[in-house]
């Protein structure tokens, strides 16, 4: 079957109704266990592609990751092979060697992506490889769509479908190795990192002035505190504030991971990688995440929090972004279908009518709607 038969386009008309009758169904149980078909469908079909009978026979396709930017950008470049691998039904082939925050190879963090194929006779791309390609919507369109045969499953259960869908590849990406896993379990033991705990990444260094705008520390610390007064509301009973902080900033707080962060020099280390890892995948474990969507980290975090949160079918408001919402990085993000008439109250604002489809005009849109700044108040920049 072609490729173009096998997808559901995402093209963004989001159904909000469809997704009011999803949320109003009241099937949680029903929704828990759609869930976890969906879950183990597709972690089965990702296995299955990258474990092959054969492997000399197996179709691949060679990554060379190369990206020079931050860690959450060569992830992101990742996943983009991944699911052009998956569309195309091939065995994604990982290469690192020329990647600056993990010279060693990709299993120095994380499990093979494949326990049966050895990747020993690839020959490596070229350092000036330019795959995975050009980071645009025209080179990258295919993360804009989901598979046909569960889009509409997808579509009713999630209200941010393609941030599950990612969050499938994210997690078997990111499946932690027995060194990362072990370092992993101390932190939480130490931090008695259980239920309760609420996550924020403050993200600045590189990223204010180019990406988005600095936001204080206040302005997450009332996204928390709202949390947890409504919290105690439903509980009826007081509730112990604990909040875990991921920064590259040392003014937020004062900790070692930070301080190594916050330098460009140092950024690249390897205890920095270490940190940076855990901290990403803490806060997926959060109940709760503020952060601005903005950075590469964020997004990581809310995909992966996405995939293996069972409780996210039930309560998806478990983030608060400071600034633009979810998306792809210079990937067109989806359309929208109005809802209400509108009659523009300023040369700023625009007009439009019930039913018409508002589109954004190219994929530097989430960028300049960062650096124009605050998005919280329920204002979308195109």
């Amino acid at each position: 079957m072609a490729a173009d038969k096998q997808i559901l386009q995402f093209n963004g008309v989001i159904d909000i109704e469809l997704f009011k009758l999803a949320r109003a169904d009241g099937w949680n149980e029903w929704r828990k266990n759609e869930a976890k078909n969906l879950n183990d469908i597709v972690h089965s079909r990702i296995a299955k592609l990258q474990n092959p009978k054969d492997c000399s026979k197996a179709p691949v396709l060679i990554c060379n990751l190369t990206n020079p930017y931050g860690f959450a950008s060569g992830v992101h470049d990742v996943l983009w092979c991944f699911v052009k691998a998956y569309k195309e039904q091939r065995r994604l082939v990982l290469i690192t060697a020329h990647w600056h925050y993990a010279p060693g190879g990709w299993t120095t963090l994380f499990q093979p992506l494949s326990d049966t194929c050895s990747d020993e006779n690839i020959t490596a791309p070229d350092k000036n490889s330019q795959w995975p390609g050009d980071n645009n919507n025209r080179a990258r369109w295919l993360l804009r769509t989901l598979p046909k045969d569960l889009g509409p499953r997808i579509l009713r259960l999630h209200e941010n479908p393609l941030a599950w869908w990612y969050g499938q590849f994210l997690k078997y990406l990111m499946r932690p190795n027995h060194q990362l896993n072990n370092a992993l379990n101390r932190v939480f033991q130490d931090l008695n990192f259980t239920k309760g705990v609420l996550g924020i990444h403050v993200r600045r260094t590189d990223k204010v002035g180019t990406e988005a705008i600095e936001h204080h520390l206040v302005e997450y610390m009332k996204h928390v505190e709202e949390h947890f007064q409504g919290t105690e509301l439903l509980s009826e009973q007081s509730v112990e504030r604990r909040v875990y902080i991921a920064t590259d900033d040392p003014r937020v707080i004062q900790e070692c991971s930070a301080e190594v962060a916050s330098k460009l020099e140092t950024r690249y280390s390897n205890s920095s990688l270490w940190s940076l890892v855990i901290d990403i995948l803490a806060l997926s474990k959060s109940d709760f995440i503020v952060c601005t969507l903005s950075s590469g980290i964020c997004r990581l975090a809310y995909e992966l929090k996405v995939a293996t949160d069972e409780s996210f079918v039930i309560n998806p408001n478990q983030i608060i972004s400071l600034d633009i919402p979810h998306h792809y990085a210079w990937v067109l993000p989806a359309s929208r279908k109005a809802m209400y008439n509108h009659k523009s109250k300023s040369p700023k604002e625009m007009a439009f009518q019930k039913g018409d489809i508002l589109v954004y005009k190219d994929e530097y849109c989430t960028v300049n709607a960062a650096l124009k700044g605050k998005t919280t108040n329920g204002l979308t920049y195109y």
